[in-house]
C-alpha cells in the first residue's frame, strides 16, 4: 500500500482534470464557478445566436405562437365540448390562458430586448 492513502492530492485549478481527480482531491472551485457564471447551463445559446439572423428570429416566434394558438383552440374546445360547465375546468381554462399569455409576452418582450441588445 502507498503512504499516501487516505490523502488528498494537490489538483492545479489550470489544468483539465478528470471528474473524479475533481472530487478525489475535494476541488470545487470548478463547479462553484460554472454555477455562477452560469446558474442554468445556457453556454451555447449566445453561439448560436451570434449567428441568427434577426428575420429567423421572428420567423420562429410566429411559428411557434401559431402552434401555440392551435394547441390552445384544440384544448378550449375539448374543455367547452366536454366540460359540461364544471367550476374546475373553467378555473383551468382562464389560469391556462393567463399564464399562457404571460409566457407569450415575456418570449415576446426577450425578442425585443435581445434584438435591440445584439
Amino acid at each position: 500500500m502507498s503512504s499516501k492513502a487516505g490523502k488528498f492530492k494537490r489538483v492545479n485549478p489550470y489544468v483539465v482534470h478528470s471528474r473524479r481527480d475533481r472530487f478525489v482531491s475535494g476541488d470545487k472551485s470548478w463547479y462553484n464557478n460554472t454555477k455562477m457564471n452560469n446558474p442554468i447551463g445556457l453556454d451555447f445559446l449566445p453561439v448560436i445566436l451570434a449567428h441568427v439572423n434577426r428575420g429567423t428570429i421572428w420567423w420562429v416566434f410566429v411559428f411557434v405562437c401559431v402552434l401555440f394558438a392551435v394547441f390552445s383552440s384544440v384544448l378550449i374546445f375539448h374543455w367547452e365540448r366536454y366540460g359540461r360547465n364544471n367550476p374546475k375546468v373553467i378555473l383551468a381554462e382562464i389560469v391556462y390562458l393567463v399564464v399562457s399569455v404571460e409566457i407569450v409576452s415575456l418570449a415576446y418582450s426577450s425578442i425585443i430586448a435581445f434584438i435591440n441588445h445584439a
